[in-house]
């Protein structure tokens, strides 16, 4: 029994800079709120 794996090349496009930047922001706030709560 042969399995065929097939994989078309779509188009990726980059995440803007700026966007990437305030997800980046956001997730690190978001860690640290989970932090925080765990402490107290």
């Amino acid at each position: 029994m042969a399995v065929r794996i097939r994989i078309d090349n779509g188009s990726i496009s980059a995440v803007p800079l700026p966007a990437a930047g305030w997800l980046l922001i956001a997730g690190l706030g978001g860690l640290g709120v989970v932090a925080r709560r765990k402490k107290s």
